[in-house]
């Protein structure tokens, strides 16, 4: 049965210059729901599920499914209500990257939407162009319907959460230096948000209304984009117009594992630029087709989880520089990963220095927020995004609203650190597992322990993401873990020659896990945010 045509497309314009290469595909009859016979009307039942690092983004991704639409629709709306109400960790000027599952062709793609970096060392966000490129070719519901939730709230107000809270006082002193930005955050006695005030963001609600009305096309083209390019230039970011209507994502090909404890599944990586995809896609399939991995319960296990993300980041340093998304595929191949392992000591700890390759001098913003999605269907979307600092360059573009992002550097870059995942089947197309993750260097370290547990270990997802977790980064030639790890293995670790060092938060998790599949045995489904960022999982029914 051939996919019909969506009655809804991102407003003309949308997609002008952007280089899209997902496709559409034949669906092969099978049981459960299908999209080309669903309405845009209120579900009935399971709808799907829904996680995002701030409560509110949440209930609006859980309404979207629950009221007809997919995944991609979901994540969407997502993006935009966190652009408004976690805007210390996203926003439309943040970068990041999305990797979906479609249940139609049963196969996973990548969207890669860092910021362009001008010639003159400006940025230009490329997020809004993803977000219209995934809608254009696999939403449900109209652009305008969601986009809509996120500015009302900017036009109308809503009440900080704890989240957004929590990184106002935080980044209180990056907030004072900018009379703009202080003001965005004042409350009328005169202090710094806190839980529960009220911030209303009359300029970004007519931004976020012509984006509504007009898609990418407003952002990237016109007047806004000349406004944007004299503001943005204005505020220390040069970008000309040329720089705004130039500005494309990455749309394509992910980095795939199949095979080995998937049977039938598949996994879906990021590729590089965004870095630790292949990074996290690399410590997986080490721990499962390389070495056995078994929990986080023993030393033995939590020795070899150290030592597989130390030569893995070791490893990054050798293609980060120049990697692009041609040749990922290799960086996952399995006599790659052997080769990195030859050297594996089960008993000891093999000193940095003491590998073939090492780890680049990086620091790796760890604010950011993600987000994931599955619906009825069987499709799954998983973003992760920052802003390369809380709230990004301290600044905003004058008159808009919009929270610059910081631009990377040689020793300083966030945005290698954005990683998803998602894993379908490509016999049944239906959805298991979806995660992303925030955190800097430790975002990859962190999907990894909670995919290996929720999908290798079959462990409760909730606990899986409450656990505590450890990371090694490569340099320093440090093991973080943080408090809850039994004493007893921390002292194992250090007996086989770690140096431990303590960490408040070793990254922040979204994740659903489907183990039958999320259409054809939802009631199996769980989701869940992480706690530790006041994160909300949600199901739509």
């Amino acid at each position: 049965m051939q996919r019909i045509q969506r009655k809804s497309r991102a407003p003309g314009g949308a997609l002008r210059g952007i280089a899209v290469t997902l496709v559409l595909a034949t669906v092969a009859a099978c049981a459960g729901p299908s999209e080309d016979d669903a309405e845009v009307a209120l579900v009935e039942g399971f709808a799907g599920l829904a996680a995002a690092d701030e409560p509110r983004a949440a209930l609006v991704g859980r309404d979207v499914l629950g009221n007809g639409g997919n995944a991609v629709d979901a994540a969407v709306a997502m993006y935009f209500t966190l652009a408004v109400t976690l805007p210390s960790r996203a926003g439309v000027a943040s970068g990041g990257t999305c990797v979906l599952f479609d249940n139609g062709d049963r196969t996973g793609r990548a969207l890669v939407f860092l910021p362009v970096v001008t010639a003159n060392g400006g940025l230009v966000p490329t997020g809004i162009r993803a977000m219209a490129a995934m809608h254009a070719r696999h939403g449900l519901m109209r652009w305008g319907e969601l986009l809509r939730p996120a500015e009302n709230l900017a036009r109308f107000g809503f009440n900080a959460s704890r989240a957004l809270a929590r990184d106002v006082q935080a980044g209180a002193s990056v907030i004072e230096r900018n009379a703009e930005l202080a003001a965005l955050f004042r409350t009328a006695n005169g202090a710094l948000a806190s839980e529960g005030s009220k911030i209303v963001q009359l300029e970004l609600s007519s931004v976020l209304a012509g984006v509504r009305s007009q898609g990418a096309a407003y952002i990237h083209s016109g007047t806004f984009a000349d406004r944007f390019a004299q503001l943005s230039t204005a505020s220390g970011s040069p970008v000309t117009v040329a720089d705004m209507r130039g500005a494309v994502p990455y749309s394509g090909e992910a980095i795939e594992i199949e095979g080995g404890l998937l049977t039938r599944d598949v996994a879906y990586f990021p590729p590089p630029p965004a870095a630790n995809g292949a990074v996290t896609a690399q410590i997986w399939r080490m721990l499962t087709e390389v070495e056995s991995f078994d929990g986080l319960t023993s030393s033995d296990s939590a020795h070899l989880m150290a030592e597989a993300a130390m030569r893995s980041f070791a490893d990054r340093g050798n293609w980060l520089a120049d990697g692009t998304a041609a040749g990922a595929q290799a960086l996952v191949e399995t006599e790659r990963l052997e080769a990195l392992l030859a050297d594996y000591d089960e008993t000891r700890h093999t000193p940095l220095s003491a590998l073939q390759s090492q780890p680049e001098g990086l620091l790796e913003i760890p604010f950011g927020s993600s987000l994931v999605a599955g619906d009825r269907f069987g499709n799954g979307v998983a973003c992760s995004m920052t802003m390369n600092g809380l709230f990004g360059a301290g600044r905003l573009a004058r008159g808009t609203g919009i929270v610059l992002a910081a631009p990377p550097s040689a020793q300083r870059n966030g945005y290698v650190s954005s990683v998803a995942v998602v894993v379908g089947n490509t016999s049944t197309g239906d959805l298991r597992f979806a995660g992303a993750a925030s955190g800097g260097s430790a975002a990859a370290t962190a999907l990894a322990t909670v995919m290996l547990a929720a999908v290798d270990e079959d462990e409760s997802l909730e606990v899986a993401i409450k656990a505590p977790r450890l990371h090694h980064q490569g340099k320093p030639d440090e093991l973080f873990y943080e408090a809850g790890m039994p004493e007893a293995m921390i002292g194992e670790l250090r007996n086989r020659g770690h140096s431990l060092q303590e960490a408040p938060i070793l990254g922040l998790v979204n994740a659903l896990v489907c183990p039958s599949g999320i259409r054809d045995e939802p009631g199996g489904c769980q989701v869940s945010g992480d706690p530790r960022g006041r994160g909300l999982g949600l199901v739509a029914q």
